[in-house]
């Protein structure tokens, strides 16, 4: 044990996080004391997409229709705050004319 009292200051730091670039990061910590003990420490930075996008459904949140008739889609969109439009990422086109037989 170290008698010598708060080392911060002589704490190295290896190592890089890019945080424009999604992935895991890895940041080395040493640090000696004047006798030469030394002590390290490691700690990894995930960079990632923590948010969800926000999804609007374009139209009513509920319809009633006739069994058999046919519904059809009045749209959505989905925009996420770090890709931007996602929309088209998956289901149908907002608009396409998209029809479902049923009840909702």
């Amino acid at each position: 044990m170290s008698f010598e009292g708060d080392l911060s200051s002589k704490i190295s730091v290896g190592g890089f996080v890019n945080s424009k670039v999604y992935g895991e990061y890895v940041l080395e910590y040493s640090v000696a004391d004047s006798s030469g003990n030394r002590a390290k420490a490691v700690r990894k930075v995930i960079v990632r997409d923590t948010a969800a996008p926000v999804l609007t459904l374009l139209g009513n949140v509920e319809y009633k229709i006739s069994k058999g008739q046919l519904f059809k889609e009045p749209g959505y969109k989905a925009v996420d705050g770090l890709d931007g439009n996602v929309s088209s990422l998956g289901g149908h086109p907002r608009g396409s004319g998209y029809l479902k037989r049923g009840s909702v």
